[in-house]
């Protein structure tokens, strides 16, 4: 293996030094043969030989001291102990041992032997066993000048969370300042376009100027979310969560164990909101998109009837077949910038068609196409190793277990890695099936947290394990979920798919190249 040119900094002294090896030779037995080469004119002195270079004059023995030593010390530093040889080679001078003391004539390789220089490297070979290659590509990467960098995760997702706050602040910025007579705004946009900061910031200022806020949405993991960050004067719940406290205050308990508890349980909200309304200035609804059109209705019954009443949805994360609802005289506003996910995600998104209208990629992270574990299907061994192989890149790539979520496409009651208790040596924080009396989900204790792609949806995580995807077509109800979930991740993605979804998704990419 050869290299040439390669530049070198030591420091002595609390001084820089700068160099460069015009040729270094790391033969198979890893030794580590360097050449200075000096073609044209030579002069002799009393100190030796000597190079001209315009007015200055360099030693060649003393050049060649130095640069053994530098490269040595350089190598020890790496832990690395190699044989170092140094070569002058003079392509236009006959040498004459008597020319200098302090180069060993063994050492130079002058015009009659230069036709050789390869066989005189090679010569030193004989008889060395050959180095394992590991060892060959540590002193390969040393040579080359690579290094070895660690992220740190945590500044980075800090420093990219702060710039895509800015980046996607437009919506949080310019929509509260828009004035309707039916005060009713349904704003559409896409994963990651700034719907959770423009609702954060439509709750602070209603805090601020003492109005009476509510925030609904689908999911409990949102709720808890939103619920953290939000001002403590204003109420935030999931729909079904109101609709128990209602219930509660009539005295009457909820038996979340019973089958269609939570129909039941929004029928009763519903009769109350038929005759009276709320009190609130501001009513805004999240994750529109998979609520039935008169759980909308409900919700917009409880402001007092002169609030504002935001309707935040994206139609390419409904995941449940519920009808479309409609508002009547709302302002529309759409918008498909995505902010979150990093730049290759979302052109893999885009690639694989699975939104009508391209996704446009406005977030600072580039990113890397996501990793893509493929296993048989129906193998639950192979299922678990390959989601667990996706695990350990997270964790080899900087990410603690507490910044990595799994997500199965399935189901609480169809996902085979429910059945776990761990996974990749880390006990699985994941729901049980039961509720608590305040109808919270109960989960195990663990490190790693384990969730469905239907119940993460409006929360995100700086890595993710997208695991159990299996599907034999892409319809629709297939590229909405392939798309929730794939923007789940802020930073780092893992797929893991059965060997059928692998090929569809193979050949829908290849298709998109065409």
């Amino acid at each position: 293996m050869v290299f040439h040119h390669l530049h070198a900094h030591s420091v002595h002294a609390e001084r820089d030094f700068f160099g460069e090896y015009d040729v270094v030779v790391l033969t198979p037995s890893g030794r580590v043969v360097s050449l200075e080469i000096k073609a044209g004119e030579l002069e002799l002195s009393g100190d030796g030989v000597v190079k001209r270079y315009g007015a200055q004059q360099k030693d060649v023995g003393k050049q060649l001291a130095r640069q053994h030593a530098a490269l040595v010390a350089s190598l020890r530093r790496a832990q690395l102990h190699p044989t170092v040889n140094h070569l002058l080679v003079l392509p236009h001078h006959r040498w004459n041992a008597a020319d200098s003391l302090s180069i060993p004539a063994e050492r130079v390789i002058d015009c009659d032997a230069y036709p050789e220089l390869h066989r005189r490297i090679l010569r030193d070979e004989f008889g060395r066993p050959r180095l394992i290659p590991e060892s060959l590509v540590e002193i390969e990467q040393h040579l080359m000048g690579h290094f070895r960098l660690v992220p740190d995760v945590d500044r980075i997702a800090t420093a990219n969370a702060e710039i895509r706050q800015h980046m996607a602040s437009g919506l949080a910025t310019w929509v509260p300042r828009i004035e309707v007579p039916s005060r009713a705004y349904v704003i559409e946009g896409a994963a990651g376009s700034g719907k959770t900061q423009l609702a954060l910031t439509l709750l602070r200022d209603a805090a601020s100027r003492k109005k009476r806020a509510l925030y609904v949405c689908f999911n409990r993991t949102l709720a808890d979310h939103v619920g953290r960050i939000a001002p403590a004067s204003c109420h935030v719940d999931t729909l079904h969560g109101l609709a128990r406290d209602l219930i509660e205050r009539s005295r009457e308990t909820v038996d979340f164990q019973q089958e269609g508890v939570f129909d039941w349980m929004i029928q009763r909200l519903a009769a109350h909101y038929d005759t009276q309304r709320g009190h609130y200035d501001l009513v805004i609804l999240d994750e529109a998109q998979d609520c039935k059109p008169e759980w909308v209705d409900i919700v917009d019954a409880m402001g007092h009837g002169e609030h504002q009443f935001y309707v935040l949805h994206d139609e390419q994360q409904r995941l449940y077949a519920h009808e479309r609802f409609g508002l009547e005289d709302a302002v529309q506003i759409r918008t498909r910038e995505n902010f979150r996910s990093p730049r290759a995600i979302v052109n893999l998104i885009n690639l694989l068609q699975l939104t009508p209208e391209p996704i446009e990629a406005r977030g600072p992270v580039a990113g890397t196409a996501p990793g893509v574990e493929a296993y048989a299907t129906g193998n639950d061994q192979a299922l678990t190793k390959a989601t667990e192989s996706a695990v350990r890149r997270c964790i080899e790539a900087g990410y603690r277990s507490d910044q990595i979520v799994v997500l199965s496409w399935h189901g609480q009651n169809k996902s085979l890695l429910r059945e776990l208790g761990e996974l990749a040596g880390l006990r699985l924080n994941k729901t049980t099936g039961e509720f608590d009396a305040q109808g919270n989900a109960k989960r195990t204790p663990g490190e790693l947290e384990l969730e469905t792609v239907f119940r993460f949806k409006g929360r995100s995580a700086e890595a993710v394990v997208f695991t159990e995807i299996d599907f034999d077509a892409f319809d629709p109800a297939t590229c909405r979920r392939l798309y929730v979930g794939l923007t789940r991740a802020r930073t780092h993605l893992e797929l893991v798919t059965s060997n059928r979804a692998t090929h569809l998704i193979t050949a829908r990419i290849q298709g998109s190249d065409r």
